[in-house]
C-alpha cells in the first residue's frame, strides 16, 4: 500500500470520548495496481469510481484515517506519491447532525490553523454521489514546495465522503482533467452503504510523508 502508506496526515475536526478504532476493509474488493482504465468498485462502503488509462489504484490496508483507496498519477513514483487521488470516509458524530455548511467551516478553520500559509483560492457547491456537495480548491507550502488540492465532499447517513486531488502546484494543470474524471466518476452503490463504525474523526487534509 505504498500510495496510502505515504499518507500520514488527518486532523481532528470534532472533539469525541469514544475510543478510536481502525477502519475496517477486509469485505473490500481487492483491486490489483493496472496502467487500464478500469472501474474500482467498494461492496463495503458502497460506493464506485472509475479510472482513466495510466492510473495505478491501489486499495487501503486497515487504518486509523478512514482511507480507503488511492489513484496515483501516471508517471509517479508508487513508492514516493506526490500527486494522487484519494477517497476517505469520516464518521460524524452519533449525537448531532452535521450540516454540510458546518462541515465546510471545520474543514477550513482546520486548515487556517494548521498551514499559516493556507490560501483559500475557490469554494463552490457541486453535486457529488447524486447529492449536495461542496468543493474547495486551496494552496499549501510543504517544506518549500508548493501544492494545491481539491477538496470534494457530500454528507450521507451521518458520514462524510471525501475526495482530494493532491498535487504539487506546477503539474497541477497537467493532470487535473484525469483527476476530475476519477472525481466526476464517483457514485453510491445502491445495494450497500458505508458500514458503522466509531473511527476517528479525521478530515483527509494535506498528506505528509510519515
Amino acid at each position: 500500500m505504498a500510495i496510502l502508506g505515504a499518507i500520514a496526515l488527518g486532523l481532528i475536526i470534532f472533539n469525541v470520548t469514544a475510543q478510536c478504532s481502525v477502519v475496517d476493509t477486509n469485505d473490500t474488493v481487492a483491486v490489483p495496481a493496472e496502467s487500464s482504465s478500469g472501474i474500482y468498485e467498494n461492496s463495503t462502503y458502497g460506493f464506485s469510481m472509475s479510472y482513466p488509462a495510466g492510473w495505478i489504484v491501489e486499495e487501503a490496508e486497515p487504518n486509523s484515517l478512514g482511507m480507503v483507496v488511492g489513484f496515483l498519477a501516471p508517471g509517479g513514483d508508487i513508492n514516493n506519491p506526490t500527486n494522487y487521488v484519494t477517497a476517505q470516509i469520516e464518521d460524524l458524530p452519533a449525537s448531532q447532525k452535521i450540516a454540510l455548511n458546518a462541515y465546510t467551516s471545520a474543514v477550513i478553520s482546520s486548515l487556517k490553523s494548521s498551514y499559516k500559509d493556507f490560501k483559500l483560492l475557490a469554494t463552490k457547491d457541486i453535486t457529488l454521489g447524486d447529492l449536495p456537495g461542496k468543493e474547495l480548491l486551496y494552496t499549501i507550502d510543504k517544506e518549500g514546495t508548493p501544492y494545491k488540492i481539491l477538496l470534494q465532499y457530500t454528507i450521507k447517513d451521518n458520514k462524510a465522503y471525501v475526495l482530494t486531488y493532491y498535487a504539487q502546484e506546477y503539474s497541477y494543470a497537467q493532470i487535473e482533467e484525469g483527476a476530475r474524471e476519477i472525481l466526476s466518476s464517483f457514485g453510491f452503490n445502491d445495494a450497500k452503504s458505508a458500514t458503522d463504525g466509531s473511527g476517528p474523526l479525521l478530515t483527509p487534509l494535506p498528506f505528509s510523508r510519515s
